[in-house]
């Protein structure tokens, strides 16, 4: 991997996850211990999506 994606992987803050939450067409999460997400796939379109917070 080239050095200047290494370094701004090394950048990126880390943190514990403190909870999962279920979204739309998902089901599970917890806030504690092992959790586990279930997706419900009702067409044959999967778009993932994601948002940091920090």
């Amino acid at each position: 991997m080239p050095s200047r994606i290494t370094q701004r992987i090394d950048q990126v803050p880390t943190g514990d996850i403190t909870a999962v939450t279920a979204g739309v067409a998902l089901n599970g999460g917890g806030t504690t211990g092992a959790v586990t997400l279930n997706v419900t796939v009702a067409d044959d379109d999967i778009v993932i999506s994601g948002q940091v917070y920090s």
